[in-house]
């Protein structure tokens, strides 16, 4: 890529950038396998593999070679993996290198960590492996160029500082030129440095210092166009590629791969180029290029300052007279007393006149410290045993302030007799610029030191106002989940000046146009700009923090900011970025350690639950009945944490009551105030009826809030805050509800409820199989008698529609969820009841499978399972279903024990006319079947039970025969073979259940 202009001409960093891998390993056939596995598992890796450790290091050793990480094998001849990794420490101690090795051992493991590897890893097959290989190779990289990078802009800064450092004490520009062309070329780690000036007379640029080009080089084309066409930088990252300037000598002649320039200003004009040039392909960054700015700038003032003391001097000889209104301090002194001074001098010292200062010792104007010193140089000036050298000095003005000078003395005659001419510079600025410099890289340790983004905020903000004098800075943080620059600290004379800093939304002005494009802008006068922070600001600075926002500095005047207070809040702006860098990474890590440790307590408690549930599912598969499973629920659960009290309560007990069941860890007392009834409900009925109607488990997180005020002292007595409500329920079916009392607040976790929310599922399946097998055993059972005359019952509509007599023989369900009904009708045109429910939704087939004489034998799908699941839910069956004229009768056995209010209620709810007609309790005389039944149903087949259950409702062995194969087939989905097979299947079983061996 190339361009031109402030900022043109650079690559943008990529998402994810290009990785070189240079594998090592003697196993040329394993090393073409790992560089196929790790470029597919990773796009941006690029391998190069190399049989030795001798060729890696002539690889590294290559400046053309770009190596990011390198990984070795151990186990090679002539250099193993240890002895590599020490050749390349001693060249480059930070390049990533991993040993990736199948002779694994502690040993070499230890003595790689010694040694200083990046990373170990032992040879395995799969991808996995390779995965895991390029995920370190990656990481590996990334910090090592992170640590780079942030070693780059150090190094950079300190060079700018020795630069300009130089730059105001050495007088020679050659000499500044030399070395600064090193530095520069150190800082930035290229071969090619050059400072190119284009003299006035002349039309081509000429080299003043270079290192890395011939002596005889000519300027380059990206110089020459960079002053040619006023473009203040120029960045070529392809020399042999680019097409705006010719770039044949640099490409061909010096072999240079890329390249940056800056102009070097002189007075509104270009005085000349700083160029720095790689051999190898080298992508410059931004802070690269600010770099070669700021040492530009740096030049531009020592070249500007160089000029103005030779026009000064060069002027002084000519028109003497000029030297009055010099604003440099002139004095003439023989043996040391003061013989003429300028109103410079008058005005440095603050006296009133030059006569106050005529005939006065030199040295009574010096500081102290320095006053021996000046004497001694100033005899030896006179003497001619010295030449002019400047000198920085302090001078004691009349109010007592000391004033930094430089001192420059030379002899010469004066009204006719030896005298030494002094010129003294007033460095105060210049040397509190020099001190606040060095403190300001003092203070850097401290945004370093500061744990979290406001922390950063604030130092820079406080280094702003107390360091830097500035009397109005905001310190802007972007908020990701807004979108927007908020203001996260400010001096304390911001609000003077802005108030309250404003919030700066997407899109909205210059600042966040600056923020959003990543470069600083300075504003001298933001009058016509739009979306300005407030009306009073009349000039301002924007300096982007990186992603993390932006520091604003502002000014009531226009072009407030002077050149130095700028470069010092640049500095200031890359010290708080890097802090902010640093404390991101820091958090991220401490976030990642605080999700493992919460993850590892969820994890603990999980397996805590997990624990009592097992406990508590050994003692329910223990019980026998109901009550001891709810019983031996309680005592399990009671001894174990964090339970400090359990019991089981039935929901709607006696007179709709709350009652409880079973408990433990609590005493006949407490559960005799729990008790309620509906005209008096206390929080724990409530409580136990709410997860009973809702069928899911409910938290109380506090009991001492106001709606369990009343309990409060029990909650004190008895030492718990929380309690929980599970209701033990099989096929929504809620036989119970568990609570349990919990000591403190937010103990029980999310995962937790699941848990106990399975667990009263599963002691609800366990009740329903106690009470299923106590029904098969016992010798009673209940008959409930119900009369239903609603619509929404299927039969009770086609009574009331055709009339006659309807009989259920019998039902087979299917595995869709309808119910496949055999009806029986008398004295009913057959054609009727087609007709009738041929546009029922809840009918959606019908069929008249015999019809004999005024009875008839119908075949019916139903979708409305509600009675039968409820039957199947409360251990029911029904003994008889017939309907007359829109009223079912309908007579259900239930096992003695059974939850008859439970159907009732149930029965009621899905069909609000129903009516108990009859409840009677008898002797079992079909427990028999009942057992037969069970037997049947365990030894046939899903499908085996329901062919002999719909031939047998159907009629199929009735004699004749009320319906053939073929017609049950089709009213079961299928082939009259298939169905055969089935039925002849249980038919089969039946018979050798009946005469098989011990029959007899």
């Amino acid at each position: 890529m190339s361009g031109d202009g402030l900022g043109e001409g650079m690559s943008r960093t990529p998402t994810v950038e290009a990785v070189s891998v240079l594998f090592v390993d003697n196993d040329a056939d394993f090393a073409g396998v790992s560089k196929t596995m790790l470029e597919r598992a990773d796009e941006s890796i690029s391998v190069t593999i190399v049989p030795n450790g001798r060729a890696a290091i002539e690889v590294v050793e290559d400046p053309g070679r770009q190596v990011d990480c390198i990984v070795s094998d151990y186990d090679m001849p002539e250099m193993d993996g240890l002895a590599l990794l020490e050749a390349v420490r001693e060249r480059d101690d930070r390049l990533p290198f991993v040993l990736f090795t199948g002779k694994g051992s502690e040993e070499i493991a230890s003595d790689a960590i010694a040694a200083g590897v990046t990373q170990y890893l032992q040879k395995k097959p799969g991808r996995e492996r390779y995965a895991l290989l390029g995920n370190q190779i990656r990481n590996a990289v990334a910090q090592y160029r992170t640590q780079s990078a942030l070693q780059d802009r150090v190094r950079q800064q300190e060079a700018v500082a020795a630069i300009g450092q130089q730059a105001l004490n050495e007088p020679q520009l050659e000499v500044l030129f030399e070395t600064t062309v090193r530095r520069v070329a150190r800082a930035l780690d290229v071969s090619h440095v050059r400072i190119l000036s284009l003299p006035e007379s002349a039309a081509e640029l000429g080299t003043e210092a270079a290192v890395g080009w011939r002596p005889d080089a000519p300027p380059s084309g990206q110089a020459q166009y960079a002053v040619g066409d006023g473009k203040p930088v120029v960045v070529v990252d392809d020399v042999p590629s680019e097409d705006r300037f010719d770039t044949s000598d640099a490409a061909e002649v010096e072999e240079l791969r890329s390249g940056a320039c800056a102009t070097v200003g002189l007075r509104g004009s270009d005085w000349g180029v700083l160029e720095a040039h790689a051999r190898t392909h080298r992508r410059f960054t931004q802070d690269d290029v600010t770099f070669l700015q700021n040492v530009a700038t740096v030049l531009a003032s020592a070249i500007e300052r160089n000029v103005i003391e030779g026009e000064r001097q060069e002027s002084s000889e000519r028109y003497r007279t000029l030297v009055e209104v010099s604003p440099s301090a002139v004095v003439v002194h023989r043996d040391g007393d003061l013989v003429y001074t300028n109103p410079a001098f008058v005005s440095l010292v603050g006296a009133a006149d030059a006569t106050e200062l005529l005939g006065s010792d030199l040295a009574s104007l010096l500081h102290p410290e320095d006053e021996a010193a000046v004497t001694t140089a100033m005899a030896q000036t006179l003497a001619g045993e010295a030449e002019p050298t400047r000198r920085e000095r302090r001078i004691v003005g009349r109010d007592g302030s000391v004033v930094h000078v430089e001192m420059t003395s030379r002899a010469i005659e004066y009204e006719g007799e030896r005298a030494v001419l002094t010129v003294a510079t007033d460095v105060t600025e210049r040397k509190r610029y020099e001190e606040t410099l060095d403190t300001l890289h003092e203070t850097s340790r401290d945004l370093m030191r500061a744990e979290t983004r406001a922390d950063i905020c604030e130092t820079a903000a406080e280094t702003a106002a107390d360091l830097l004098g500035l009397s109005a800075l905001v310190v802007y943080t972007f908020e990701s989940d807004t979108g927007e620059l908020e203001p996260a600290a400010t001096t304390p004379s911001t609000s003077d000046l802005l108030g309250s800093p404003p919030t700066v939304e997407r899109g909205a002005g210059y600042v966040w146009e600056t923020f959003s494009e990543g470069e600083s802008r300075y504003f001298p006068d933001v009058a016509d700009e739009p979306g300005g922070l407030d009306d009073v600001v009349e000039s301002q600075l924007v300096i982007p923090l990186g992603t993390h926002g932006a520091l604003v500095a502002v000014s009531d005047a226009v072009e407030g900011f002077e050149e130095p207070t700028v470069e010092l809040l640049h500095i200031l702006a890359a010290n708080t970025e890097a802090a902010m860098d640093r404390a991101e990474r820091e958090q991220l890590l401490r976030d990642h350690d605080s999700r493992l440790t919460q993850q590892n307590e969820e994890l603990r408690k999980l397996n805590h639950t997990n624990k009592i549930v097992r406990d508590v599912n050994r003692a329910v598969a223990q019980a026998s009945t109901r009550r001891e499973i709810e019983q031996a629920v309680c005592d399990r659960l009671a001894e174990a944490e964090p339970y400090v009290a359990v019991w089981v309560a039935e929901a709607e007990g006696p007179n709709g009551a709350m009652t409880p069941l079973a408990w433990s860890n609590t005493d006949a007392d407490y559960v005799d105030r729990i008790d309620d009834d509906v005209d008096d409900p206390t929080p724990e009925g409530d409580l136990v009826r709410r997860a009973a109607d809702t069928q899911e488990v409910v938290v109380v997180e506090d009991v001492l809030t106001d709606e369990w005020s009343e309990r409060r002292t029990e909650a004190l007595t008895y030492g718990f805050q929380t309690v929980v409500a599970v209701p033990l329920v099989d096929n929504e079916r809620v036989y119970s509800v568990l609570v349990l009392h919990v000591a403190t607040p937010e103990t029980v976790t999310e995962q937790e409820l699941a848990v106990l929310g399975e667990l009263g599922e599963t002691i609800g399946h366990a009740i329903h199989a106690v009470e299923r097998t106590r029904a098969l055993v016992t010798d009673s059972v209940v008959e409930l008698e119900f009369d239903v005359a609603d619509e929404r019952f299927t039969f009770s509509r086609l009574s009331a529609a055709v009339g006659g007599t309807i009989r259920l023989d019998g039902s087979v369900a299917r595995p869709d969820g309808t119910h496949l009904c055999f009806v029986r009708t008398e004295g009913i045109d057959p054609a009727l009841v087609e007709s009738t429910l041929a546009d029922w939704s809840s009918v959606p087939s019908v069929a008249c499978i015999n019809e004999d004489g005024e009875t008839a034998l119908f075949e019916l799908r139903l979708t409305e399972p509600r009675l039968f699941e409820l039957l199947r839910e409360y251990d029911g069956t029904i003994q008889s279903l017939s309907a007359t004229d829109g009223v079912v009768s309908l007579v259900v056995e239930l096992p003695q024990g059974g939850d008859t209010r439970g159907l009732w209620n149930d029965l009621s709810e899905s069909y609000p006319t129903t009516e108990l007609a009859a409840r009677r309790e008898t002797s079992q005389a079909n427990r028999q079947h009942r057992t037969h039944r069970s037997w049947v149903e365990g030894e046939l087949t899903e499908r085996q039970f329901e062919a002999l259950q719909s031939a047998y409702y159907a009629g199929f062995y009735e004699w004749p025969r009320e319906v053939n194969g073929e017609v049950l087939a089709e009213a079961l989905d299928v082939t009259p073979p298939t169905y055969h097979y089935h039925l002849r299947a249980a038919e089969r079983k039946l018979v050798s259940g009946v005469f098989g061996s011990g029959s007899n």
